[in-house]
Parts: structure tokens; sequence; C-alpha cells
């Protein structure tokens, strides 16, 4: 499939933390997916709470960091495609 991109962007979110990232897709691109990745594991795992698009061109992540003391990487990434 042609005319689309995956637009990652890592973040850090510091324990015992509610941390929201928004990727945003280029001009001329509409969002038409996104997904979070992170660390953690176990009881201490990070919860996603929303993921979702919050405008047509920008995907929102809402993540919950259970791990009290640690802070974590967080992946997130929008999929991006032509406007037609």
């Amino acid at each position: 499939m042609s005319g689309w991109q995956r637009i990652p962007r890592r973040w850090q979110c510091p324990g015992n933390s509610i941390c929201t990232f928004t990727v945003t897709c280029p001009r001329g691109l509409v969002v038409m997916g996104g997904g979070v990745s992170s660390g953690g594991w176990g009881a201490f795992a990070p919860t996603v709470i929303q993921s979702y698009p919050d405008t047509d061109r920008s995907w929102l992540i809402i993540l919950d960091n259970n791990e009290p003391f640690a802070t974590i990487d967080v992946d997130v990434w929008a999929i991006c495609v032509r406007r037609t």
C-alpha cells in the first residue's frame, strides 16, 4: 500500500503519573490509526486509559504509569494516509 506513513515518537512517563501524548500527522495526511507500547510489567504494568484520534490529523494516548518510582519509556505512533 502506498501513500501512508507511520509517525513514531518516544517520550518518558514518570513513576506514579498519568501522562498524555499526542502524535500529529504531517500536513496533507490524515490519521487512520495509532498505538502505544511501553515498559513495565506485572503488577506495575502501565494502563492505557485512552487511545483515540483527537483531531483528523492526530492520535492521542493517555497512560497511567503504575510503577511507583520508575520512569518508563513510552512509544506512541500514528498511522497517517494521504487525504483524498
